[in-house]
């Protein structure tokens, strides 16, 4: 399904490929109603935020594996590891409201660290879209064109979910003092 150039525009960077599946998200009315369907599965069975912390998960074994002869595999394998995770989170923000994945699905920093053994830079990646969610309620909520935008509920976030992931809010400055402590810095 995929023309010569969306192909040779996913095979390039990070910024050009985000442009590329923006580009696909005009798709049909067939391509919109499986990934209707594939989030409402994703949430019915509570399979959101296991998924992301199984994929966030074999990043690290992947530099670890016994057979590390190999570099240019074992980088290829991994690449590739953070580009699913990061078009699963792409997927995840498009299709989730903000209020929904972090009341619903998401969990906290240390839990995600600490049970989970999920790197803490990827875990602030993870929940990096509800971060960008407070920030722009916070920094931007004088503005009209924000306060329109706020009228589509994707985007907005209650009262308590914004004190909970704001900057500086106790489990976000727990997580960098444990970062913190963790590098010795």
């Amino acid at each position: 399904d995929y023309s010569d150039d969306m192909l040779l525009a996913m095979a390039g960077d990070d910024a050009l490929r985000v442009q590329a599946r923006a580009a696909l998200n005009s798709v049909t009315a067939s391509r919109k109603k499986a990934i209707k369907k594939l989030c409402d599965t994703l949430v019915q069975g509570n399979l959101v935020m296991p998924l992301v912390i199984l994929i966030a998960q074999q990043l690290e074994p992947v530099l670890y594996q016994e057979d590390s002869s190999n570099l240019k595999l074992m980088g290829h394998k991994y690449d590739t590891c953070a580009s699913v995770l990061t078009q699963f989170l792409e997927f995840l923000s498009l299709q989730l409201p903000v209020q929904e994945f972090a009341s619903q699905h998401l969990i906290p920093l240390i839990e995600m660290t600490e049970r989970f053994h999920i790197d803490p830079v990827l875990a602030f990646h993870i929940v990096r879209p509800v971060m960008a969610a407070v920030k722009h309620q916070r920094f931007f909520s004088e503005s009209e064109t924000f306060a329109a935008s706020l009228k589509e509920p994707k985007w907005a976030l209650n009262a308590e979910l914004s004190s909970q992931w704001g900057f500086d809010s106790a489990p976000i400055q727990e997580m960098a003092a444990h970062v913190i402590n963790e590098q010795g810095t």
